[in-house]
């Protein structure tokens, strides 16, 4: 069943149940909830990934860290569905802290995947510059 399938009620229960178990992995250093809803077909599940990990890294400066590395860790995961969750919180992430995903995205721009470089490009343009280009050569590379 997909994510818009469930009524307001069970969807608003279904991510708090996503954030418990979410941050219960980020706490214990573990990755399995995390890959699990990460790798999920539904799209809008895993979006709900990189917001919760993302509100989570503006929130709570104990954990930066670990997202961050969390971050690198699914950008190098071999399923395409966990890599896109990783370039969505990256993207969170780089909403107010852009600096610290740009070697990040680059990697993401270098996937073999058009859905991942396409919205390592927006992550880039969305910083307000007008090319990613002004970060980083590796744009053109990949987009030309």
């Amino acid at each position: 069943m997909g994510f818009y399938d469930l009524s307001k009620e069970e969807r608003k229960e279904f991510v708090s149940k996503m954030n418990e178990e979410i941050m219960d992995d980020l706490n214990n250093e573990e990755t399995i909830k995390i890959l699990n809803y990460a790798s999920d077909n539904d799209v809008y599940i895993r979006k709900n990934v990189s917001q919760i990990m993302g509100r989570a890294y503006h929130n709570q400066e104990s954990l930066r860290t670990d997202i961050l590395k969390m971050g690198k860790l699914l950008l190098e995961d071999d399923n395409v569905k966990v890599r896109q969750c990783a370039v969505y919180l990256l993207g969170e992430i780089g909403t107010k802290d852009a600096s610290v995903v740009f070697d990040c995205l680059e990697t993401g721009l270098r996937d073999p995947h058009s859905p991942c470089k396409e919205f390592c490009n927006e992550c880039f343009k969305g910083d307000g510059s007008e090319e990613p280009s002004a970060h980083s050569g590796i744009h053109e590379e990949i987009f030309t």
